[in-house]
This record gives structure tokens, sequence and C-alpha cells, in this order.
């Protein structure tokens, strides 16, 4: 089951709506989240972890409490074209192993501002005035769990992904940097389109069901988006 929660992270002492979102409140006091966050949330399909307690800054940054652990709150950049076909990167530290753009979410970050940073950092693209439009963040947060790595070490049992959709409206591959920007290393040797089905085979076991559950969120509203633009295109 992977656990639906609001439309907002903290900052500060206030929660900020996320872009692309369902109404929902956009600003309550920080002090009642733990108690008003169970009553916001609804579960979804696959069970990652249970009982989801509270959103709150920890001492690497946000963090997602649950009865079973922490999970790092971490943003997933999805960028995909006109053909319905997704972005995504070879990992320099694990070869064949492929993902979309991510990174954790930096304090006073929404997952939109920190799914712009990283796709910028790690693929060098941009919005606005860049090579991409920012479409909108998937309202679900997706966990996973890890057996160890420097998440376990740092006190997380696993991350909580927030998928933002981006749309590049060009032929061929994006003109992508993978040299490392915004003083980050280079995470990525190569970039290719692949269908979401090839996306979610591609994909690191542990991060497979997160991904499963991604492209049953993400697929309809690409159709979507692409189904407006064509008819704007063509009226």
């Amino acid at each position: 089951m992977t656990h639906r929660l609001p439309c907002f992270l903290p900052s500060a002492l206030l929660l900020t709506s996320l872009h692309g979102c369902p109404p929902r409140p956009s600003s309550l006091p920080a002090a009642l989240l733990p108690s008003l966050l169970p009553l916001l949330t609804q579960p979804a399909r696959r069970q990652h972890c249970r009982g989801l307690a509270a959103l709150r800054g920890g001492m690497g940054g946000l963090e997602l409490v649950t009865e079973r652990g922490r999970y790092r709150p971490c943003a997933g950049s999805v960028v995909f074209n006109k053909e319905g076909m997704y972005l995504v990167g070879e990992r320099i530290t694990v070869k064949g192993s492929w993902q979309f753009p991510q990174g954790g979410i930096e304090e006073g970050e929404t997952p939109m501002d920190a799914a712009k940073r990283e796709m910028y950092e790690e693929v060098g693209l941009s919005v606005p005035g860049g090579a991409v439009v920012e479409v909108c963040t998937i309202e679900d947060a997706m966990l996973y769990n890890v057996d160890g790595g420097w998440l376990k070490k740092e006190g997380y049992c696993g991350q909580a992904m927030y998928f933002s959709l981006f749309y590049y409206p060009g032929e061929g591959l994006p003109p992508v940097n993978l040299g490392g920007l915004g003083g980050e290393k280079p995470e990525f040797s190569q970039v290719k389109w692949a269908g979401m089905k090839e996306v979610v085979e591609m994909i690191w076991v542990k991060k497979r069901a997160v991904y499963e559950e991604l492209a049953a969120a993400a697929v309809p509203k690409v159709e979507a988006y692409l189904t407006k633009v064509r008819q704007e295109s063509n009226p």
C-alpha cells in the first residue's frame, strides 16, 4: 500500500500547497500536522510501510515518519515527449540500472521545486525558458524500503518519492548535460527515451513497485496532456 499524502510539505511553520494538485488545504499550522495528517490521507494500492504518522523536519532535513521508521522525502523528475516516451538515465555507479532524475527535497522546497533542481543538476534541463514545460506534481507519495546503504546509516528505512511531470516538445533527445551541474557529481552515463513498461522493467528491483505505482498514476495524466496539446495544435 502506497500512502497518499496531502498536497503539502512543511516549510518553516506553514504547509505549502503543491503545484498541479487538486484543491486541498494550502496552509495549516505545523503544530496541527500530527493530528490532522491521518485524517487527510487515504491508502492506495501497494503496501510499502504501514501507519503514517507525520511529516516533519529532521536532522537531515525533511522526513516522513511512520510507525516503522523514518522516510526521506525525495523528488523525481519525469520528462515525456509528444510520442508518450519517457526520458531515463543509466546510472554511472550501477551499469544496466536506469531511472528518472531524483534527489532529496530540501527544507523550504516543494516537490516541484526539488524536481526542477534535480532535473537541472542531473541532466541539464530547466524551466522556464528552457527545453521542457512544467506539467504537474503527482499528489501521491510512494514509499520504498532499503536494506542497507547510506540511507540506513542516516537512520532512514527508505524514501518517500514525489514525482513531477515535464513535457519536452522538441524532436529527438533533449539537449542534456550529464556532466553534473550545480556542484553535483555526474549521475548518468547516458539517457534515452523509453516506454513506461520498459522503464519499469529497467528500474532497480527495490524501486520497481514504486515505479509500477507511478506508471498507474502518471500515464493517464501524460495521455490527457498530450491530447490537449494535439487539440491545441489542430483546432
